[in-house]
C-alpha cells in the first residue's frame, strides 16, 4: 500500500471516529450510519479518486459493513463494494451513507496501528509542501505536481520557496530573475503588464495544484503580490 493511500485512509478514519464520538453509544455500532458528503472530503483533504479503494479496504478490515447506502436525488440505492469500485461515478451523485460494523472500535485500533495513524499521526495525515527547485516538482498532500515545462510558474515557485513566509511583489520576482535590468525605469504600463503576467501565472499554479489535490487556494495573490497560504504551512 503506497503512502498516498495510507494518508487518505488515516484521514478518513479520523473523520469516522470523530463522527462516532457524537453518538450516544448505548446501542450497537452497526446501527450508526455515517453520512459522507462532498464537503467532508474537502474538509479532511481526502482524495475523492481514492475513495472507492479506501471503502474497499475498510470493508476488508471490518470497519464498514459490506453494503452501503447511496442517497442520489432523494432515492436510497443499495450498492456493494464491488459495484462501487467498478463504478466510482456513483460517489459523485451526492451524499451517501456508510454503515459501521459492531467491532468498529477494535478494528479501528488495529488498522490505525498497522498504518501508523496513531504514531506521529500529524506526519501521515498532513504534510507541509516541499519543492525540488532542480526538478521543479512540488510535493503537497501526497501528490507530486510537475512544473518543469511551465517556466513562468516555476520561476514564482523558485522565489516563494526561498522563504516560505515571505510575500513577494511581482516586480521583486522580475528583479531577482534579471538583476542587471533596472525595472524602475520601466513605464507604468509595462510594469502593469509584468504584474498581470505574474498574477495570471500564480492563478495557473493554483489551478495545477487543484487538479491533483483538494487545495484550491495554495497561493494567496492580488494584482501586485503573491505568497503561500499560511494555512498550509502549519504542519
Amino acid at each position: 500500500m503506497d503512502l498516498e493511500l495510507k494518508q487518505n485512509i488515516c484521514k478518513f478514519l479520523k473523520y469516522l471516529k470523530e463522527e462516532v464520538a457524537l453518538f450516544a453509544l448505548n446501542k450497537e455500532i452497526d446501527e450508526q450510519i455515517i453520512s459522507i458528503e462532498p464537503l467532508v472530503l474537502t474538509t479532511y483533504k481526502i482524495d475523492k479518486e481514492l475513495l472507492p479503494e479506501i471503502i474497499k479496504i475498510l470493508i476488508k478490515e471490518k470497519i464498514i459493513v459490506k453494503e452501503l447506502k447511496l442517497d442520489s436525488k432523494q432515492i436510497d440505492i443499495l450498492i456493494t463494494s464491488d459495484n462501487l469500485c467498478k463504478h466510482p461515478e456513483l460517489m459523485r451523485c451526492g451524499a451517501y451513507n456508510i454503515i459501521l460494523t459492531n467491532d468498529f472500535y477494535k478494528n479501528y485500533k488495529l488498522i490505525s496501528k498497522k498504518l501508523g495513524c496513531n504514531n506521529g499521526a500529524d506526519n501521515i495525515i498532513t504534510n507541509k509542501p516541499t519543492y525540488d527547485s532542480k526538478k521543479k516538482i512540488l510535493t503537497f498532500q501526497g501528490k507530486q505536481i510537475e512544473f518543469a515545462k511551465k517556466r513562468k510558474q516555476y520561476e514564482i515557485l523558485d522565489c516563494l520557496f526561498e522563504d516560505l513566509t515571505r510575500e513577494w511583489e511581482y516586480i521583486d520576482i522580475e528583479e531577482k530573475l534579471d538583476p542587471e535590468f533596472d525595472f524602475t525605469d520601466l513605464p507604468g504600463i509595462k510594469k502593469d503588464q509584468l504584474d498581470k503576467s505574474r498574477y495570471n501565472s500564480s492563478g495557473e499554479i493554483n489551478n495545477n495544484i487543484a487538479k491533483k489535490t483538494t487545495c484550491i487556494d495554495f497561493l494567496i495573490k492580488d494584482m501586485k503580490k503573491v505568497k503561500i497560504n499560511p494555512e498550509y504551512l502549519k504542519k
